[in-house]
């Protein structure tokens, strides 16, 4: 069993794209590679030539996902004229199926480690005899965007800069979320925010930022077309981690979340950025989702409800979403608007 294992999803991306994360690892120094596996879940796309990995210091496995409606993936051989891209989720969740090591890491494609020490580092904190007191250990970690680089440290947005203890993820049955188009990977993490001892947290700490998350302005989700797309698929994801946290008990923090997207629905509501016919695909949403959760309001503390109402008021500004009129002034009567509009869970 290895101390590592490396997911990599590959939706078909150009070699030309994906070639320096490999290179990088060409050119890590000090690193024992017999503690690592790389494991590239091919999604719907064919394997690449051996020969492109043949001088690899480590061990590269590499695999295919794939769906095709109505037949479960182990009926039927790989055609791709016949089958359908299966999804980053998929992809991940098929990388954990495959993987017997003590931690994992999923990285992207087109990402790549910062420096020819990271490999070294990770791999000396996970080696450490007080490793075993965690179940998850992060890293600072570099989102290189067009408009410059920026250096990010622990959150449950990204997935990236994290490595997840597998038995853990296994004994709390964590998964990513294959219906979700948007958001998976906050919502893996609101799962494992939910679920895991905050004590078994830890950062592993270098001379230097080890990892590189690179914005990829061609992908789905970076589009300015997909914007509207986008917002919908934020409600899904709360509809998502709202339910699977009650599903593990934490009731409380699947009220507050639904209390918070009522908010954010409201704002939403009243965006004047969009053209008429996209708000409108936006009100259905959101419409419905205030509609089918408004008493969750009642559920949650004042305490609680003056933190999201801030939350909600200052991620709208910082969207240029505020509505003219103070919220506070607005929201009741639009929720109640709301409420007849779409109520009985009209549209969700």
């Amino acid at each position: 069993m290895s101390k590592l294992d490396i997911i990599i999803p590959h939706g078909g991306e150009p070699w030309e794209i994906c070639r320096k994360f490999f290179d990088m690892l060409r050119l890590q120094l000090v690193a024992d590679w017999s503690q690592v596996r790389v494991l590239v879940i091919h999604d719907n796309c064919a394997d690449w030539p051996a020969t492109r990995l043949a001088d690899l210091p480590v061990k590269v496995e590499q695999h295919r996902v794939f769906k095709r409606r109505g037949k479960k993936s182990s009926d039927f051989r790989w055609d791709p004229k016949k089958c359908e891209r299966a999804g980053v989720s998929e992809a991940r969740n098929l990388g954990l199926e495959i993987s017997r090591a003590e931690w994992v890491m999923f990285c992207d494609c087109d990402d790549m480690f910062a420096n020819v020490w990271a490999m070294h580092g990770i791999l000396d904190a996970l080696n450490q005899a007080d490793a075993c007191k965690n179940d998850l250990l992060w890293t600072k970690f570099y989102m290189e965007q067009s408009a410059g680089r920026d250096v990010q440290g622990m959150n449950w947005i990204f997935v990236h800069g994290k490595i997840y203890r597998r038995q853990f993820l296994e004994d709390e049955e964590i998964r990513f979320a294959p219906q979700l188009y948007y958001a998976e990977d906050s919502a893996f993490n609101a799962i494992v925010d939910a679920t895991i001892d905050h004590g078994r947290i830890g950062e592993i700490q270098m001379d230097a930022v080890p990892y590189v998350w690179v914005w990829n302005r061609e992908s789905v989700t970076s589009r300015p077309e997909n914007n509207t797309r986008n917002t919908i698929g934020l409600f899904d994801r709360h509809e998502y981690v709202a339910a699977e946290y009650e599903k593990r008990g934490a009731e409380k923090d699947a009220a507050a979340l639904r209390a918070r997207a009522v908010w954010d629905a409201f704002y939403q509501w009243h965006r004047t950025d969009v053209a008429t016919k996209d708000l409108e695909i936006i009100r259905q949403r959101t419409g419905a989702f205030a509609a089918k959760y408004a008493d969750v309001m009642d559920r949650v503390t004042d305490e609680a409800m003056d933190l999201i109402r801030k939350a909600a008021r200052d991620e709208a500004k910082k969207k240029r979403l505020q509505s003219e009129q103070e919220p506070e002034e607005r929201f009741p009567a639009w929720l109640e608007q709301i409420k007849e509009v779409y109520g009985g869970g009209k549209g969700v």
